[in-house]
């Protein structure tokens, strides 16, 4: 449903790591966020991605904590935590297993919102 409506953006999320792999959003206003990729490497013991909203002012949001599965694949699903239109990007960082209320490492993706 997300994928198909009329109001879902694509967003690319990239790296600057050689080789690697590229994620996807996908974001409704009505319908929420969807989030997949694949070969996506494993975070370390003790350790999740953590998927955030990047406003246009204030603080990133948090959208989630997701992990690959044993494939590397990613299909993480997240309900609206701010508006399309009030984010600046989205990013990916390596964080505690649970999550942090805000980064706490440089995000390992980014995905900028255009206009």
């Amino acid at each position: 449903a997300i994928l198909m409506a009329r109001d879902s953006r694509s967003i690319r999320l990239v790296t600057t790591a050689p080789e690697a792999p590229v994620l996807r959003a996908h974001w409704s206003q009505m319908g929420g966020m969807v989030l997949v990729g694949s070969n996506i490497p494993q975070p370390a013991a003790g350790r999740a991605l953590q998927l955030w909203v990047v406003p246009k002012q204030g603080n990133p949001i948090s959208a989630g904590v997701f992990q690959p599965d044993a494939n590397g694949q990613v299909m993480s699903i997240a309900a609206n935590v701010a508006s399309p239109e009030q984010a600046a990007a989205l990013a990916i960082s390596d964080e505690p297993a649970g999550g942090s209320p805000q980064p706490t490492t440089k995000p390992n993706w980014v995905g900028a919102l255009s206009e």
